[in-house]
């Protein structure tokens, strides 16, 4: 279904003709609830990304391996993570949300365990592949559902999903690092590795697409955004697309540089143990500057939220249907003779034979549909005096 906005509306085969937001017969058929399986699963997910830089000094004190060879692990699970998503989301349509959600949980759980067992940087980038591909599923899989269950509030459900993601490791960075301390970092991998991979299995069981009757009618816009919608190779060839991907790339890069490099930046200025005090907690600087980088990469979404969603102002432009209407509007727009006529918006140019001028807020279209002769030919022959003004 396609809303007059040109929005896409993905409910899975449902048809949403004036249906309450909320009704099912079952607990899972809420989409509350729904949203907030999603919310857990991606909570579940986030270590991999945002826990990733805790290990990377431990396991190069071990192996004495330099560290770039081992952050390529990381750069495999970027790539994987992000590129395979298109497959993935076909699965998704094709099996739907819990099966594929559940081998994300298997994969994402496997990663980790290789990761402690991995003796060798091959096995590290095998592990790196499997991460990557779990973390993809249950990204775009949770982001996807949660989207098809909110037609009609499609920033609030991407919103709370996307910070789930951003803020999901504050929980479990200060355990991570307390245990890889202790009980050394491939501890830390087997039992959070197989803790998430659990967690990820038991909320894929709750996960449904939403079926005919479960989705609201979503409200219908103000504010036109295209004609129709674009098939995935037209999308490819518009500037705008390359621009936004351009856009992301920039912002992704240089996000990630941070999350990947903090541990071991800290490491070599030796302020990875330092302890410092705030707002009465104390912790080492490591474990706390991921704790924040975290809760703030959730709280900027959800900050997002609480702005709301920008309406713009409909510009009131006069629409010219016909050859009546346009000789009307001409008429409007001629000067009085001996007098000074002001327009909303009018730029201060001067008349001519070749320049005149015209309303700011008239849109280039009409200016190429009304006829030079139609607007101003009074105003020929008065050489190049200020509108309203008679030349002397």
């Amino acid at each position: 279904m396609t809303l007059e906005t040109g929005e896409r509306l993905d409910t899975g085969g449902a048809r949403p003709e004036a249906v309450p937001a909320d009704v099912g017969r079952f607990a899972t058929e809420n989409r509350w609830v729904q949203l907030a399986v999603g919310v857990v699963a991606m909570v579940a997910t986030a270590n991999l990304q945002y826990g990733w830089t805790l290990f990377v000094k431990p396991i190069a004190t071990k192996f004495a391996w330099s560290e770039a060879p081992i952050q390529v692990s990381f750069t495999i699970f970027i790539v994987t993570q992000t590129w395979l998503t298109p497959f993935e989301a076909w699965f998704v349509d094709r099996f739907g949300p819990k099966w594929v959600v559940a081998i994300g949980g298997i994969l994402v759980g496997l990663s980790w365990v290789i990761d402690a067992a991995a003796s060798s940087l091959s096995l590290l980038y095998l592990g790196g592949i499997t991460g990557g591909i779990g973390a993809g599923i249950v990204y775009s899989t949770c982001m996807g559902n949660a989207l098809k269950w909110f037609p009609d509030r499609r920033g609030l459900a991407s919103g709370i999903t996307a910070a789930a993601y951003g803020a999901g490791a504050a929980l479990t960075v200060i355990p991570i690092s307390n245990m890889i301390g202790e009980s050394g970092y491939e501890r830390a991998f087997q039992v959070f590795g197989i803790a998430q991979g659990l967690t990820i299995m038991l909320a894929s069981m709750v996960l449904i697409s939403p079926t005919s009757g479960k989705l609201p009618v979503p409200p219908k816009s103000n504010v036109r955004q295209t004609r129709r919608d674009f098939k995935w190779r037209e999308t490819l060839r518009t500037p705008a697309f390359w621009v936004l991907y351009l856009m992301f790339t920039m912002v992704a890069t240089g996000g990630l540089m941070v999350v990947a490099q903090l541990g071991p930046i800290a490491e070599n200025f030796n302020l990875a143990n330092v302890r410092v005090s705030l707002l009465g907690i104390t912790l080492g600087a490591l474990p706390f500057a991921l704790s924040l980088n975290n809760l703030m990469n959730g709280a900027s979404n959800l900050f997002r939220l609480a702005l709301g969603p920008h309406r713009p102002r409909k510009h009131h432009v006069p629409r010219l249907r016909d050859r009546r209407s346009r000789d009307h509007r001409a008429h409007n727009l001629r000067p009085r003779s001996g007098s000074v006529r002001s327009f909303r918006g009018t730029h201060r140019v001067r008349v001519g034979r070749d320049i005149q001028p015209f309303p700011g807020d008239v849109s280039r279209p009409l200016r190429a549909q009304v006829c030079h002769h139609q607007l101003f030919a009074p105003l020929h022959g008065q050489g190049d005096g200020l509108v309203g003004g008679a030349a002397g």
